[in-house]
This record gives C-alpha cells, structure tokens and sequence, in this order.
C-alpha cells in the first residue's frame, strides 16, 4: 500500500507557478518582459515601460508565455500562434554476428518518443539487448522509462521531473526493477554546439529476484548528469550518466552509464556506436560488477 501510494504521489503531484507580466524567451537566454501586441509566426511585438514596443523576429524566439487572458481591448491587435509541438520518434536496430574459434552474436532493438512544447516534456524509452556465446545465451536485458519534466523559472532553464523506470536482466538475477522518483534539474548550457545537463531525484527502488530472494524496497537518491557535444559535420558525442544511491546502504550502490557517437546518414537514418557500462557495487554471488557492452546500431527517425 505504501507503495502504490508514492508512485501515485510521484507523478500527479506536480508544481504550479504563476507569471504576473507576459515574457519572450529568445534562442540566446535573454528575456523581454512586458505586454505582448503581435505574436505571429514570423514576428512578436512586446511592450514594455523601459523600451516601449520592441518588435522581434520569429526566428530568435524561442518561448512567448502570456499567462492571463488578454483584455477586449487588446484582443483586436493580437494575433495568438499555436503552441508549437515538437515530435521526436526514433527507431534503431543492431545486429552483429562473428565466427572463428568463438561465434559471438547480439541483437538490439529499442524505441524513443519525445513531445515537447517547450514548456513542459513527455518521453518514452524502451531498449532490448540480447547476446549468445557459441550459441549459448549469455544476456537477456530490457530496460525502458517515462518521464515527464516540466520547465520554471528565469529563461525556463530548471525544470521539474517525475519519473518511471523499469529494467529485467536475467544474468544479474533480476526479474524485474521498478524505480519511480522525482526531483529537479538544470540546463547549464543549451546550444546546438554543447549541452549541459544535471538533476537529482530522490524515490523508491523494488526489486523482484529471478531466485528465492526476498523482494526488496529501497528509498533511493538519483543524481544525474548529461553532456551533448556537435563534432564534425552533423555528428555528435553524449554522455549521459546516472547513479542510484541507497540511503540506507550506501555502499551498495549502481552506477549507469552511456557513451554515445552519432553520425547521420540521411534526414532519417543515422548511425549510433554505444558504451554502456552497469556498474553495480554489490551484486550477488557469481556476477560480475561491471556489466560493459558495445554497440552499434542503425536509427530511423521519423
């Protein structure tokens, strides 16, 4: 019961802030606070005490937020745009087979979906790895999370978060892991050219063992920093790294991380090369710490 009641408590407890003066948010970081008259696609006109009416172009914009209704006499002269929605659903698929004195193969097949309207984010991820040594299984994984993260403050830069993650991995002797936790996070850099991202969440870890373990649950600490780097032409390098910190056994502790390069091919289709490494610090008899693997992958998307 208890249970159940903090992931409800988790994801449909969320913040409210109120903005008293309307405010555009410009690609740069700057902000303009003031009454807005025009907002279209291609121009957004904003009038303020200090500077009077400044007159913007839509493609330095990044967020126009007018809190309140606008009263009938400005009604008139404004001209609201849609709320703009971006998708982003990706698709990938890895497969490699080699032969000689060992035949090594694995397969990958994952899916990601992303919605945000710059204000707030809804995201879906789910992956699926399986590998064979001479023909024998040697790892069965899937893992997979939603989230959702809703954006505050100065030049919307912090952000809320609550989130669902759930992973099997047969060879670690999970059945499978539920982890919902919340908590707030951070864009230090936000550019095409670099990233910078870090949170931290606190909630709550259950675990179901392949074997005759007792099922455990474990208030947890989740801090997390990512990194996005453009390279050359189009391609980029992320790290993304997350640890999961028990607060009643701290040494007992999982660390989750991924290097990435990605290369374009196409609009659509991509090449991505991983690094993931599952470092868990106390993970049962007979299996190893470090859980490393190296991937590659096609991604479509769409």
């Amino acid at each position: 019961m208890r249970y159940s009641v903090f992931i409800i408590g988790t994801f449909f407890v969320l913040s409210a802030t109120q903005v008293f003066a309307d405010e555009v948010y410009l690609n740069n970081g700057d902000r303009v606070s003031g009454t807005v008259i025009v907002n279209t696609e291609s121009e957004v006109q904003i009038e303020s005490e200090a500077a009077g009416v400044v007159s913007i172009k839509g493609e330095f914009v990044k967020n126009v937020i007018i809190p309140e209704v606008l009263g009938e006499h400005q009604a008139e002269s404004v001209e609201n745009k849609k709320e703009e929605v971006v998708w982003k659903k990706e698709a990938s698929i890895g497969y490699n087979l080699s032969r000689g004195n060992t035949e090594k193969s694995y397969s990958l097949v994952s899916i990601y979906l992303n919605r945000n309207t710059g204000y707030d984010e809804w995201t879906l991820k789910g992956k699926s790895f399986y590998s064979s040594t001479n023909k024998k299984m040697d790892s069965q994984k899937w893992d997979g999370f939603l989230r959702y993260a809703f954006s505050f403050g100065e030049n919307l830069k912090a952000y809320n978060f609550y989130q669902l993650d759930a992973d099997h991995d047969r060879f670690a002797n999970i059945d499978y892991r539920l982890t919902p936790f919340t908590g707030i996070g951070y864009w230090f850099l936000d550019r095409e050219d670099v990233k910078w991202m870090g949170e931290i969440g606190v909630g709550l870890e259950h675990t179901s063992f392949r074997d005759n373990q007792e099922e455990k649950d474990e208030a947890i600490l989740v801090p997390r920093f990512f990194s996005e780097y453009a390279l050359m032409g189009d391609s980029k390098l992320t790290k993304d790294v997350s640890l999961f910190l028990p607060f009643n056994d701290v040494e007992s502790y999982r660390i989750r991380a991924e290097v990435a390069f990605i290369n374009p091919i196409d609009e659509h289709l991509s090449f991505k090369v991983s690094a993931i490494d599952d470092f868990n610090s106390n993970p049962g008899v007979d299996i190893k710490k470090n859980d490393l693997q190296f991937i590659s992958a096609l991604v479509y998307s769409f």
